[in-house]
């Protein structure tokens, strides 16, 4: 667990494991502290050819790498400040190797270390293929396509159609075993989010355009369908996620730009959609710090639920095998500024709730009808022999 404070031009941390704990004080000069802030507010643009070089200068927020004991495998951070905009998967975890954290460990962010309070237990109970396992809302569709969308949004591509986000969402659907409730273009209605349909399954995922805006975070936004005929579209404001009960939800994940984008405020940490859905209920949420874009992302989900669903991880290490996916695929996808935006918050080191899909279970059944005749075969041939062994003698 790394816990971040900042004061002015210093830096506090308190690190502990299972077995030991400790903390670090560092003094960033001016100079040192306009560096950082500047890279910072230049993600991801920053994440060029030389963007190892250029991450390099963030390592001053580790500690040495000899206070992590060898073998450990989960990395827990508590940022604070201008901290929270800091991508800790491409930090360099320090020798012999540098290789990057996210080569080392999987990485879930909390906004409060009081959050590891929550009880948190395994579930290891059986959910047949008719529980609701997803409910998801995407693809939105508005008048005026290639327009401005609401007034005040300066992200040019706030209008365009999310040509990928439909069959993000049914990448997804195919993945699970159970039931699903799938809200797509004239049916991505702000009405049915905010009803009871958020909280209707264990994963909720969103796949749409999302404005962050800073100075006033309770305006940050998500955009859905038009429930009218004037084409105008409808927003999910910020504040209206803290209304919301997600108490059944484990995770919650939002497919959109600058999701984790917000007004850092004194004390109380980042205001960004993560810390809504995580007070709404919500076990732990998928969020993304920078703009990806629509295709790359459906990619990305795409390989996060195989991880998460189909062999059953964790969910902070299945958004790690998913991003060292692209990380090593020798292709255009190796590039950070596609993966390194989706982050964890919450609870990540349980997996996702198994279902029972309906071709396990209809095998179960059969496996003892199967038995008993096969069982049946055997008295009957048995009994056969005996009589055929009667008749001979």
């Amino acid at each position: 667990l790394f816990e971040f404070w900042t004061s002015n031009e210093r830096i506090g941390l308190i690190w502990c494991t299972r077995n030991a704990s400790g903390m670090m004080l560092k003094r960033l000069t001016a100079a040192q502290q306009a560096r950082i802030l500047e890279l910072l507010n230049s993600l991801p643009s920053a994440l060029d050819q030389n963007w190892r070089e250029k991450m390099s200068l963030l390592n001053t927020l580790l500690p040495e790498s000899s206070v992590v004991p060898p073998g450990s495998r989960h990395l827990l951070v508590v940022p604070d400040g201008w901290i929270s905009y800091v991508p800790f998967d491409l930090l360099q975890s320090g020798p012999p190797s540098n290789s990057l954290l996210i080569e080392r460990y999987d990485i879930t962010y909390l906004p409060t270390a009081a959050l590891l309070l929550r009880p948190q237990t395994a579930d290891h109970r059986i959910r047949f293929p008719w529980t609701r396992e997803l409910v998801a809302f995407g693809d939105p569709i508005f008048k005026g396509e290639g327009s401005q969308v609401i007034e005040g949004d300066t992200e040019r591509d706030g209008t365009q159609r999310l040509r990928y986000s439909a069959a993000e969402i049914v990448d997804i659907k195919n993945r699970t075993s159970g039931a699903t409730r799938i809200f797509l273009q004239e049916n991505d209605l702000k009405r049915f989010f905010l009803g009871a349909e958020a909280n209707s399954a264990f994963l909720l995922h969103v796949s749409t355009h999302a404005f962050a805006d800073v100075d006033n975070p309770e305006n940050s936004r998500m955009l859905f369908s038009p429930e009218n005929r004037d084409g105008v579209p409808d927003y999910v404001f910020l504040r209206e996620l803290y209304d919301l009960d997600l108490s059944r939800v484990s995770l919650a994940t939002i497919s959109a730009c600058d999701t984790e984008r917000g007004k850092i405020i004194r004390g109380e940490g980042m205001q960004a959609f993560s810390r809504a859905l995580l007070s709404a209920g919500s076990s732990s949420s998928l969020t993304a710090l920078w703009r990806v874009d629509d295709e790359p992302t459906a990619e990305f989900m795409k390989q996060f639920y195989f991880f998460a669903l189909k062999e059953h991880r964790p969910k902070a290490e299945a958004l790690q095998l998913a991003k060292l996916k692209f990380l090593h695929s020798n292709t255009k996808l190796e590039d950070p500024r596609l993966w390194a935006a989706f982050v964890l918050n919450g609870e990540g080191l349980t997996p996702l709730p198994a279902v029972v899909s309906w071709s396990s279970l209809a095998l179960a059944a059969a496996i003892p009808v199967l038995v008993s005749l096969f069982l049946g075969f055997l008295i009957r041939l048995r009994s056969r022999r005996r009589q055929h062994g009667q008749h001979d003698s």
